[in-house]
């Protein structure tokens, strides 16, 4: 079973929540992905914090939910390690 777009969201927003500091998310589609071919959609979740520290994660469409949302929650674990 694949992920979606609102999947991808749904997933981002919930690891935004848990962000050591209020963050904004980005998704972008990877380059490469067309929605009228068939094939891998992938997309780059950017997550971003007010005194600018960053992090990104990308997710596949045929990641599991849990191994997306996984993901997701290490990338934005980082923005703690961030100085």
């Amino acid at each position: 079973m694949s992920i979606s777009d609102g999947d991808v969201a749904a997933l981002a927003e919930r690891a935004a929540v848990s962000a050591p500091a209020p963050v904004t998310v980005r998704i972008d589609p990877d380059s490469g992905d067309d929605p009228y071919r068939w094939g891998a959609h992938f997309w780059t979740v950017h997550f971003q914090t007010a005194d600018g520290a960053a992090a990104s994660a990308r997710v596949a469409a045929d990641d599991s939910k849990d191994d997306a949302a996984a993901r997701l929650a290490a990338a934005v674990e980082g923005l703690r390690a961030a100085p």
